[in-house]
Formats: structure tokens, sequence, C-alpha cells
């Protein structure tokens, strides 16, 4: 065992939840039972816990309104991140990044959003886990 294993698994074992991140963008993440947290470089942007969820702009949206949770990207590439699909059928944004490279570089291509989205993609999927709902990757 690795020396990253080691110590996660002494910090699991002490019952502290272990976050992840991606170094393709500003996000930090801890899904641990019954919650998901989700921090940008200044603020909490998302907060699943109970039956709520709770928006940095301080919106709630109550479990049972979720029909599904996707991680998006706009056609040219440059916004990405995670979205949910409302009963209502309203779509609201529930992260958000915005792609410098993509918007700088006219040779950045599907290849590239692939590699630097993952992070949407595990977003998403942590968050649909919680609330019960499918996850769909749209990217």
């Amino acid at each position: 065992m690795g020396q990253e294993e080691a110590a996660t698994a002494t910090l699991r074992a002490r019952g502290v939840p272990i976050g992840e991140y991606d170094s393709f963008c500003d996000f930090v993440w801890v899904a641990e039972e019954g919650r998901v947290t989700v921090w940008g470089p200044d603020w909490r942007v998302l907060e699943a816990s109970g039956e709520m969820l709770m928006l940095a702009d301080g919106r709630t949206l109550a479990c049972g309104e979720l029909e599904a949770i996707y991680a998006y990207a706009s056609d040219d590439y440059i916004e990405r991140g995670v979205r949910a699909r409302l009963r209502s059928g309203e779509e609201v944004t529930l992260v958000r990044d915005v792609s410098a490279a993509a918007a700088a570089d006219p040779t950045y291509s599907r290849n590239e959003l692939l590699y630097d989205t993952g992070w949407a993609g595990a977003i998403a999927r942590a968050v649909a886990a919680w609330a019960g709902v499918p996850y769909e990757n749209l990217i």
C-alpha cells in the first residue's frame, strides 16, 4: 500500500471525510454518507444534506424536486459543470466553471474537453447518488 492509501485508510478509520479535487478546476468536494459538499476557491458552492440541496446563491431545492443530475458542457466547450433537471422541467445549474483555455484556443477539441471535465462527472455522480436520481453524462 502506498503512502497516500495508508494515510487515507488511517483517516477513514478515524471517521475523517476524504475530499476529492481535479487539477483542471477550482473545486474541491466531499461525498460522505448522506451529504455532498462542493467548495470553490472562495466559498461553498453546493451542500446537499438531509432532504435539501443549497446553492451558493442561497437557493434551496428539496430532494423530491430533483428528477436527474447531469454533467454538461456548452456547445463551444467554454462553460461546463453540473445541472439538475427538476420534476417541473426546469433546469438549474448547480456547479459551473468557465474555461479560459477553451475560449482562447481555436484548436481546443472534444478530446481536451473530456480530459478537462472529469470533475463534473464526479460531482454529478455524487449528487445523483445522494438524491437517489439518475446521473447522466451529457459532455
